[in-house]
């Protein structure tokens, strides 16, 4: 392999790690996506948010997730959903997890699949 190929191998294998590192700010999330995000999560039994700079999203989270984790920097990435708009609606289910409507007002919630503390909680 010449050296020019094996120096565009490098740099494609490099963009293709970035992308997978890659974040989005939560007002860019798209129902129907999967967005990953960072943002300060807000939690209690299992339900709750997660917050940035650009807005919030509620998230359904893993059974892992416990209080401790409460205002906490994380790292998220699942299924974006657009929150049923039912007068008197506070709470539903999304698949196996529970919703709290009330935790964030965006009209998004997030299934969480993947979800870690971000280094700077330490």
């Amino acid at each position: 392999m010449s050296a020019n190929a094996m120096l565009i191998l490098a740099l494609a294998t490099c963009a293709a790690c970035a992308a997978l590192d890659s974040t989005t700010s939560i007002n860019r999330c798209v129902p129907g996506s999967t967005c990953t995000i960072k943002g300060m999560i807000v939690t209690s039994e299992q339900v709750g948010s997660i917050r940035d700079e650009t807005g919030c999203i509620s998230v359904a989270l893993p059974k892992f997730v416990n209080d401790s984790w409460d205002h906490r920097n994380v790292r998220a990435s699942g299924h974006v959903y657009r929150i049923p708009d039912y007068p008197g609606l506070t709470t539903y289910k999304l698949r196996d997890r529970t919703i709290d409507v009330e935790a964030c007002f965006s009209g998004l919630a997030m299934y969480v699949d993947e979800i870690h503390l971000e280094e700077k909680n330490k």
